[in-house]
């Protein structure tokens, strides 16, 4: 019962982060479409490159894939091997599915540990043409990081909420803002 409670709970603040995530994922697509066609433009037309445009295009990337681990992850949308858990009995598939998520949430928690350690040893190290301190683009894969463990455990909670829990929730194709 509270597992059940707990799982339910933890829904309604991811969901809204996830909504969140969503429409900024959305937003960096456009930004990386939009300064790559700057950067063709400047090239063939203006016969010169901006310096600027590819980096930044990188850093979208970056913030795209790290955000994107958490949200992919709840959809389900990651890469799944399910040709052996698929013969498996049911508590087999919870008690291997509770390993996967004990494990992506152990790994997650060194990753942000080890993340926080390179903030601050970093110091002020500046991106080569827009200047940006680098410190940033360490702290998205730390927040992306987090939220992928908060995810995990949520997921964890899920597989012990009801007798009816599966290993794997269903997987979504889409999210719907």
């Amino acid at each position: 019962m509270v597992w059940k409670k707990s799982g339910k709970l933890a829904d309604r603040p991811l969901e809204a982060v996830e909504r969140m995530g969503v429409l900024i994922g959305c937003v960096l697509l456009w930004g990386m479409f939009g300064l790559v066609l700057l950067q063709m433009f400047s090239r063939v037309l203006l016969s010169t490159g901006l310096p600027w445009p590819d980096e930044l295009a990188r850093y979208f990337h970056i913030v795209l894939v790290f955000f994107g681990l958490a949200f992919a992850h709840r959809m389900r949308n990651h890469v799944d091997m399910l040709f052996f858990a698929e013969r498996w009995s049911p508590v087999t598939q919870r008690i291997a599915g509770a390993v996967i998520e004990l494990s992506i949430v152990v790994s997650s928690v060194v990753i942000v540990a080890g993340g926080i350690s390179l903030i601050s040893r970093m110091g002020s190290q500046k991106g080569p043409s827009l200047g940006l301190p680098l410190t940033y683009f360490i702290g998205v894969t730390v927040v992306g990081f987090a939220l992928l463990a908060l995810e995990a455990l949520r997921q964890l909670v899920r597989k012990f909420s009801s007798s009816d829990a599966v290993a794997l929730p269903d997987k979504k194709e889409h999210l719907e803002l």
